[in-house]
């Protein structure tokens, strides 16, 4: 008796087709495709502590300058929220999914409206900025949402 590579169901050594989920035993790509979702939530993690620190910084000068800024804030709960998205894929949760996509949008808005928002700085200096933030975090959701990432997702 052998495991099935994607369910665990015991199964027939021989056996190609797993009789619960119906995966081709054969593929290694599953695998691979696990891995690779494995690396995105890693990535997810690290990248939700920099930003959750990065918002905190934000809100400390505001505070420091006395200043009105609530987007710090925005930041603070949409990457926590991504974090926690993360940690559930790890645990092969499709909810994990949901709470990610969710946090991240709502992180996108936010970039958008913030990059409309600076009127001391020059706009091509402030898309610059933006879409240093915004298309990694586009790229991200992009992946998550790909069939091969989903497949492990329960």
């Amino acid at each position: 008796m052998k495991t099935c590579i994607k369910c665990q169901e015991s199964i027939e050594i021989e056996t190609r087709f797993c009789p619960k989920c119906g995966l081709d035993q054969n593929q290694i790509t599953l695998v691979a495709s696990s891995s690779f979702l494995i690396t995105l939530c890693i990535l997810t993690i690290v990248g939700s502590v920099i930003t959750i620190g990065r918002a905190l910084l934000y809100e400390i000068v505001a505070s420091a300058v006395e200043q009105d800024y609530y987007r710090g804030w925005i930041y603070f709960w949409s990457s926590g929220g991504t974090l926690i998205g993360a940690i559930m894929m790890l645990q092969k949760k499709i909810n994990g999914l949901y709470v990610y996509s969710i946090s991240q949008v709502i992180y996108l808005i936010t970039i958008v409206v913030a990059s409309f928002s600076y009127g001391d700085v020059s706009a091509e200096i402030a898309f610059f900025v933006a879409m240093c933030f915004f298309l990694p975090s586009l790229v991200m959701l992009y992946l998550y949402w790909l069939k091969v990432v989903r497949q492990h997702l329960n």
